[in-house]
């Protein structure tokens, strides 16, 4: 095969790296990169080359990584754009990869005429020049707590509070709550959330930026800010309260990464609450018992060569097996409706893992929905991508995210009723059995169907669009009648930290301290299987600890203790940094966690 040259003109001391595609499979699916040289030189560098289709990859250190995928076939020269990072933190660093495709504007470009209405949204630090920013640097800390309180001294229908302070960096995170019902002097925001319930609208739950280096939602957060501020987003506040979490990761927006200071993945600390972060979250969603939690996160722009699949925004929501039907229903009604208006602005949406599921429940939609509210899980394609395409990343995230306040604001019943028979059903739950384990299904027939697009990534165009059904976790595959109460026996070795977690789930609970003597079940197991044995008469000499079923946490404590619940910890050791936990690990064929059942 006749060959040809590639010569790459560098600066002084850059990396200078060319891939050679390969393809695994069929051409239009999966792809995968192979190194075929490098070199680190001044000036220019040549490679011959076969002609194909290849990346060239230019790093430096101080600078972001820039990508280029073209398809060569004749001598070419190429000078790739290196721009200069400011180093002080809310930026990718270095090795992170920013893709600088030339078709990237030709399938995710601005509508400015479409959303020329929403313009105020782009009206924040998010689309503001910084000097001695980089290209690629969000907003600080400093700079969000201004933009709030500049905001809420215009916005009579605003309140902000400090929800929590960072424990590594000490950044405090603001939580903006909107409502035209705020009630006068200055209360704490618990006081301001018993006001707003008392009013009987419905409250939602925007959070965002829970991973640091996710910043659309964030910067789609300060537009929604903005937008309640104009005639159309304040009409909203007639039917419903709001309150917003613009930046629930500070010190990971900070380092510009996924986890927080202590790299902690925060959105996998749910059924923990070890962090400050998630303690504020949860301190707001106890407050204000909303209806509907929205999280809004970013996806990663995959580093196909070839096709790609690119949805603007993927919708999920915490489908739960054991909340209430109707609930979960309107759940995907929500959905339902954001896609279809994301459409009427060009903004392309399927579904997260393409299915609508709930997730595991140390994450935010799935913990949420077990709590007795909606749950919507946002996501973007953003991560890798720094600030390009921002516009139509921060529209997409904002229109799904109004169309569901306006769904919740004109039909607040139906959305709330649900939620308060569902939370009413925690204190009396042994109408229905314990759902242990559910699973996907797929109704053909009725479940709609959404289009997909797939792109070529060097020009741009439309390879192909197909229609793609939506399959939903909705199938009971094993259930169990609810015990009176779980039985533990003090004197472990995790006995005070599992106290600990329970207090912080606001877990009711008593603590026996004299000799315990009841007839229970304890779970065994027998090979790979786990049985619940015959009640027998046991005794704890050290005491017990029992936690009731019945209580607001009846949901949340199902899951900690029943133990072959596949969204278990015991199962899927979702809590693996509760070493407390290790010990309830079947250590020696036994599960220390008795079930007192109902007479």
């Amino acid at each position: 095969m006749e060959k040809f040259i590639l010569t790459v003109k560098t600066p002084e001391d850059a990396r200078i790296r060319v891939f050679e595609v390969a393809f695994a499979g069929e051409k239009d699916k999966e792809t995968e990169t192979e190194i075929l040289a490098e070199a680190f030189a001044d000036g220019e560098t040549k490679f011959e080359l076969t002609p194909g289709r290849y990346v060239i990859r230019q790093e430096k250190k101080g600078y972001y990584t820039a990508d280029r995928c073209l398809d060569l076939d004749k001598d070419t020269t190429l000078s790739l754009p290196l721009e200069e990072r400011s180093t002080y933190g809310y930026e990718p660093s270095e090795e992170q990869v920013n893709f600088y495709y030339e078709a990237f504007d030709k399938f995710a470009p601005d509508d400015d005429e479409r959303w020329a209405p929403y313009e105020v949204i782009f009206d924040t630090p998010a689309f503001r020049k910084r000097e001695g920013a980089g290209a690629h640097c969000i907003y600080t800390n400093e700079e969000m707590w201004e933009f709030v309180r500049a905001e809420e001294e215009k916005n009579p229908n605003m309140r902000v509070f400090t929800l929590f302070e960072s424990r590594v960096y000490n950044l405090p995170a603001p939580i903006a709550v909107f409502s035209k019902d705020l009630p006068a002097g200055a209360l704490t925001l618990e006081e301001v959330g018993a006001a707003l319930q008392k009013t009987g609208k419905p409250v939602v739950h925007y959070q965002a930026q829970i991973h640091g280096n996710e910043t659309s939602g964030g910067n789609a957060a300060l537009g929604l800010i903005k937008y309640l501020a104009t005639p159309e987003g304040e009409k909203l506040l007639d039917k419903i309260h709001l309150y917003i979490i613009p930046r629930a990761n500070p010190e990971g927006a900070l380092l510009y990464r996924r986890t927080g200071g202590k790299n902690m993945d925060l959105n996998r600390d749910y059924l923990s609450l070890y962090s400050a972060e998630n303690q504020g979250g949860f301190r707001a969603f106890r407050a204000f018992n909303p209806c509907l939690v929205i999280d809004a996160h970013e996806l990663r722009s995959r580093k196909l060569t070839r096709m790609m699949r690119y949805e603007d925004i993927q919708l999920s929501s915490g489908i739960a097996p054991n909340a209430d039907p109707e609930m979960l229903e309107n759940n995907l009604n929500l959905l339902y409706e954001a896609t279809y208006e994301m459409q009427k602005y060009g903004i392309r949406n399927y579904f997260y893992l393409d299915h609508v599921s709930g997730v595991e429940m140390t994450t935010s939609t799935r913990f949420f929905v077990e709590r007795g509210a909606m749950t919507v899980l946002i996501e973007c394609r953003g991560i890798n991508l720094g600030n390009l395409c921002a516009r139509r990343r921060v529209m997409g995230q904002f229109t799904a995210a109004r169309k569901m306040l306006e769904e919740v604001a004109e039909h607040s019943e139906k959305y709330a009723e649900p939620c308060r028979r569902e939370r009413e059903s925690y204190l009396n739950p042994f109408d229905r059995e314990f759902v242990v384990e559910g699973a996907y299904t797929d109704d053909p027939e009725n479940d709609p169907k959404f289009p997909i697009t797939y792109f070529d990534v060097q020009t741009g165009e439309v390879v192909k669009t197909e229609d793609k059904p939506l399959t939903v976790y909705r199938k009971t595959v094993r259930t169990r009648p609810r015990p009176q109460a779980y039985v533990l026996p003090l004197g472990k070795p995790w006995e005070q930290e599992l106290i600990a977690l329970l207090d912080r789930q606001f877990i009711t609970y008593e603590k026996k301290e004299q000799v315990y003597s009841a007839d229970l079940s304890q779970f065994i197991r027998e090979g790979d299987t786990i049985k619940l044995s015959d009640v027998l008469p046991r005794s704890f000499e050290k005491g017990a600890l029992v936690v009731p079923v019945a209580q607001e946490a009846s949901r949340i404590v199902s899951f900690i203790f029943e133990a072959d619940c596949p969204d278990s910890v015991q199962a899927k050791k979702t809590l693996k940094l509760e070493k407390h936990l290790q010990e309830l690990f079947f250590p020696e064929g036994e599960y220390d966690v008795y079930r007192k059942e109902l007479l």
